[in-house]
């Protein structure tokens, strides 16, 4: 909300109020005058200043002597003010003002007309200490209200020394986002050389949509450029496209990459999505992108998806998708793929539904397109049986239609399959407890299935996109989990507090020869599960020579905590350790906490292959302007560091420092960033030039 005078000043319309140590009106000059803490206020809008002079025969208005200005909660303060209320026009000379996000200083402001203003040595910063620490300087300015503005020259100084200039700049002084430059990162990597990455502009495009156009210079593979295009509509749709390009010194040859995401609701239960991803060759993505996951990404998926729900019973959808995998070269088209949701309904106690898919693509460039179809209705009848079971028998048909085969005949299948699972809950408490623990609760959950699926041949099935043959089984498993809380009593309070979980399964195979036909047994283990110690343990041991064929433990540690130093006044102490004092109202010395957090985990497996890593990770605040976050994790079977990352930050009042390093194999990398923390995009903010002269 820009500051207005012609708010406040159209006496005419609205009633003004007057009050100063002393008023008059000189008849002879036409001139009403207010000196000594004179005041005019009508509305929300005050006027304060020594000395207010206004002569009504030609609308001008003169306040000078250290005048403040409030509109609702903006304020502007400066020497004098001349301004004319019929034209429009006037000037305002030392003016000072606070906007949205920062403070606003111009030697002298003209107001040309309603929405033109010229600016002679204007001042902007965030910074509120006296002198700032920073500020953008520019001799002149010309601005058109609610539109665009142009500085020339623009010259960054810190601590009053310049630091950046640039022949020009433009930025917008309306309302809503605003346009600019961004913050450029500096660092270094083992492989590249030095970089300046993020060198970039910030275009806010209209409401719905912006662009960021970004330049990165690195030492050894040259320039690249990159894009990226947000939009969003509220409740309707959002998505992002981004590129780049790259004419790459090392490979000799033009890179690029290509990627973006849409979704967007219809109404009535309608949805498309997609997804968009490509790129010039194998390593693109690990050559120049600095997110790690990107490093591993080995596969690229696009796909476009219509899908349908109508009255959150029978739903539908529609796609097309590809995916092509990077290490390998593959390449698998899905054109098209429907699947429905038939039907869904309950009768009683019986629960039914059927839905039916279409799959059709080609598994490779070489390999002809294929298709198959699919419908799988299901039905189910839980019921309890001698009060204390549950049971819940359950029938599934598999019926699959094929592509004609090399003799031009369409081939199906179709495979019952039935399962009957009992289970039930036994509870147990202990008769006694141990100091704070008062009871002990024990919940143990057996539960025993049995499958059936009849053998029919299947010889002929060529197996496409999963749609194999399905063994024939007569297959027996017993399930077993077993969890234990403590009651414990803190005060007048009781809680439960779970301190181990364990589940262990086994399955007799009929169809398997006699001797092998129990299959190997499998356990698992939570020690104190969701604490910030816990321990989680899994095996599978051979019921016949009872070796223990697979082995993995896993244990996390978690500590938080609270570190505090007793200080006095801190302007007496070096700056690092005056960080963690703080000075109340009545001037004594207090602490401040330094916060920190701990996480290990360890990782063990000794079967079938012998791993074990380490992972740490350490963040906190060493002083209170200061952040540290460290992660390693280590091999302890080779010996060696698989990846570290170090950030530091520094908060500089009205700057944010950071420091970033780290290594993952044998490439490493480091960065430096700063930037002001009201503007982290480095652009100037609204009501850069209505604050000076109001309007």
């Amino acid at each position: 909300m820009p500051l207005s005078l012609l708010v406040f000043l159209q006496f005419l319309a609205s009633p003004v109020h007057f009050s100063a140590q002393r008023v008059a009106y000189l008849a002879s000059r036409h001139l009403v005058a207010l000196a000594g803490e004179a005041r005019v206020a009508t509305g929300t809008t005050v006027l304060l200043a020594d000395s207010i002079l206004y002569w009504p025969e030609i609308s001008l208005l003169r306040a000078f002597g250290s005048f403040v200005l409030v509109v609702q909660k903006d304020t502007l303060t400066g020497d004098s003010l001349y301004y004319n209320v019929r034209t429009g026009r006037g000037m305002a000379f030392g003016s000072r003002g606070r906007v949205e996000k920062g403070f606003l200083y111009g030697r002298v402001v003209y107001r040309l007309s309603e929405d033109e203003y010229l600016m002679a040595q204007g001042r902007y910063t965030t910074c509120d200490a006296d002198p700032p620490h920073y500020y953008f300087a520019s001799p002149r300015m010309r601005a058109t209200r609610n539109d665009m503005a142009v500085a020339s020259p623009v010259i960054l100084r810190i601590m009053g020394i310049p630091v950046l200039e640039l022949p020009f700049w433009y930025f917008p002084v309306g309302g809503g986002r605003r346009s600019g430059l961004l913050t450029p990162h500096y660092g270094r990597s083992g492989t590249d050389g030095f970089y300046l990455r993020d060198l970039a502009y910030y275009w806010a495009i209209n409401n719905y949509m912006d662009l960021t156009v970004s330049l990165n210079l690195i030492e050894k593979r040259g320039v690249q450029v990159a894009f990226v295009l947000p939009y969003v509509v509220y409740k309707r749709f959002r998505g992002k496209l981004e590129g780049s390009w790259a004419n790459d010194l090392v490979a000799g040859h033009r890179r690029w990459s290509l990627s973006g995401n849409h979704n967007q609701q219809l109404g009535n239960g309608a949805r498309i999505t997609g997804q968009l991803q490509y790129v010039s060759d194998v390593n693109y993505l690990q050559d120049y992108s600095e997110d790690k996951e990107q490093w591993l990404q080995g596969e690229l998926h696009s796909f476009l998806s219509y899908s349908h729900t109508w009255r959150q019973r029978i739903s539908y959808s529609l796609s097309a998708d590809e995916r092509r995998d990077l290490a390998r070269g593959t390449h698998i088209l899905t054109l098209p793929r429907f699947s429905a949701n038939l039907f869904s309904f309950r009768y009683g106690n019986l629960d039914a539904s059927g839905n039916l898919a279409f799959e059709g693509g080609k598994d490779a460039d070489t390999l002809p397109y294929r298709w198959v179809l699919k419908a799988h209705p299901s039905a189910s009848w839980p019921f309890r049986w001698l009060r204390y079971l549950q049971v819940r028998p359950s029938l599934n048909l598999t019926a699959t239609l094929y592509d004609r085969d090399t003799a031009g005949h369409l081939r199906a299948r179709a495979i019952p399959q039935l399962q009957v699972q009992t289970s039930t809950v036994i509870y147990g408490l202990s008769r006694f407890g141990i100091g704070p623990v008062e009871r002990i609760l024990q919940t143990l959950k057996p539960r025993l299935t049995f499958s059936y699926v009849p053998k029919i041949d299947q010889n002929w099935i060529d197996p496409f996109r999963g749609n194999g043959p399905i063994p024939g089984m007569r297959r027996g498993t017993f399930t077993l989990s077993n969890d234990y809380e403590a009651k414990v009593r803190r005060g007048d309070q009781t809680t439960k507090v779970p301190f181990l979980s364990s589940s262990m399964s086994v399955s007799y195979d009929l169809d398997r020869p006699a001797g092998q036909r129990v299959l190997p047994v499998q356990a698992q283990a939570r020690l104190f599960p969701g604490r910030p110690v816990n321990s989680r343990l899994s095996l599978t041991i051979d019921p016949y020579s009872r070796d223990i064929t697979q082995l993995s433990v896993t244990s996390d540690l978690s500590w938080s905590f609270r570190l505090t130093a007793q200080g006095v006044q801190a302007d007496t102490l070096p700056p690092d350790t005056a960080d963690t004092t703080r000075t109340d109202t009545t001037g004594t010395r207090a602490q401040v906490p330094l916060r920190w957090s701990i996480k290990v985990q360890h990782t063990y497996s000794w079967r079938p292959s012998r791993r074990n890593f380490l992972d740490l990770s350490v963040s906190g605040t060493p002083t209170r302007h200061w952040r540290l976050s460290y992660r390693v994790s280590y091999d302890a079977v080779e010996q060696r560091i698989l990846s570290q990352s170090l950030s530091l930050q520094r908060d500089l009042h009205c700057f944010q420092a950071q420091f970033r390093w780290s290594s993952f194999g044998g490439s490493w990398i480091y960065d430096f960033r700063i930037w002001i923390k009201a503007l982290p995009d480095i652009k100037i903010q609204r009501s850069f030039l209505e604050a000076l002269l109001p309007g």
